[in-house]
């Protein structure tokens, strides 16, 4: 009977395609840590170098205590107006709609009870409207353009609405003719690209509202001119004999009007009591009588008079 005896081992060196085999792997393994590694630091780089190659970017993280910051509401752009006012006392002025020629008839109203009525005073053959003057409620005198040629003229009437003339006279006012800035004297300027009202002092002060909410002044003719920064909310510019005032919408939490005098710098001081009004743009004007007296302000379908500069209505 044969006996059974495990196998012999053989022994002697190992395949050498199994080392081959081993070997690549290793070197492969490699190359992968390697190329994980290489494409980690470029990642960081092109966020924000690392190791002399930038400064990676800090990132602040909100905590509860945190809010934003309110961004302020500004309106820097000012309509052209679509009426005019103008202010004699506290118990007359004149308005009239404003626009371009001959579309807007020159349909001036007087009133001589603060506002409470108003009568017509048709200025004939004349058309938009740009300023009315009165000393005394008397002799009114009123900027406008000639119906049928559309050439700016000066109006005079002595009986309060009755027996217009036209006049020469228009060298002696401030008026607008489109982009440019008239003086006294026929001399023209253009302080901004889009003028939309002026209110003068004398024949060398002006100052001029601009699309731009930015306000401009002169005391030599136009010869030169001083702005302000935009003006938030502006609305309309006035002058008495000293100052020159605006109006300003939605000021301060206004729901309407409030009336504020400009600084020698142009910028406007406190504003004054707040008068309710919801009107479109354009809607709100703004007169003061040479003696500052008195104060108007017609928006929309409010038309109120203060005898403090505005402070109350």
């Amino acid at each position: 009977m044969k006996s059974h005896r495990p196998p012999k081992i053989r022994s002697g060196r190992t395949n050498p395609w199994i080392i081959a085999g081993i070997v690549v792997f290793v070197v492969f393994d490699l190359l992968l840590v390697w190329w994980a590694f290489t494409s980690t630091r470029g990642a960081q780089g092109a966020a924000g170098d690392v190791d002399g190659l930038g400064e990676v970017p800090t990132v602040t993280w909100p905590t509860e205590s945190s809010s934003p910051v309110p961004t302020p509401l500004t309106d820097f752009e000012v309509a052209a107006p679509t009426a005019v006012l103008a202010a004699v006392s506290e118990s007359v002025a004149f308005r009239a709609p404003a626009g371009s020629c001959p579309a807007v008839p020159a349909s001036l109203e007087v009133t001589t009870d603060g506002g409470a009525t108003w009568s017509p005073a048709v200025v004939p053959g004349a058309s938009a409207i740009q300023s009315v003057e009165s000393d005394d409620g008397e002799l009114v005198t009123v900027v406008a353009r000639r119906a049928d040629s559309c050439a700016p003229l000066v109006y005079r009437c002595f009986v309060q609405g009755v027996a217009w003339q036209e006049t020469g006279e228009l060298p002696s006012f401030w008026y607008l003719d489109g982009g440019s800035v008239v003086a006294p004297g026929g001399g023209t300027s253009a302080p901004c690209e889009a003028p939309v009202q002026l209110a003068a002092r004398s024949d060398a002060q002006t100052a001029v509202l601009c699309a731009d909410a930015v306000v401009y002044a002169t005391g030599d003719a136009g010869a030169t001119w001083a702005g302000s920064s935009p003006i938030d909310g502006v609305a309309a510019i006035a002058a008495t004999g000293s100052a020159y005032l605006v109006a300003l919408e939605g000021h301060d939490g206004c729901a309407g009007v409030q009336v504020a005098a400009l600084g020698d710098d142009l910028a406007p001081g406190a504003a004054g009591g707040c008068l309710e009004s919801d009107a479109p743009e354009g809607a709100t004007v703004l007169a003061a009588s040479a003696d500052g007296a008195s104060t108007w302000v017609w928006s929309g379908e409010v038309v109120a008079r203060s005898a403090d500069g505005g402070a109350t209505w």
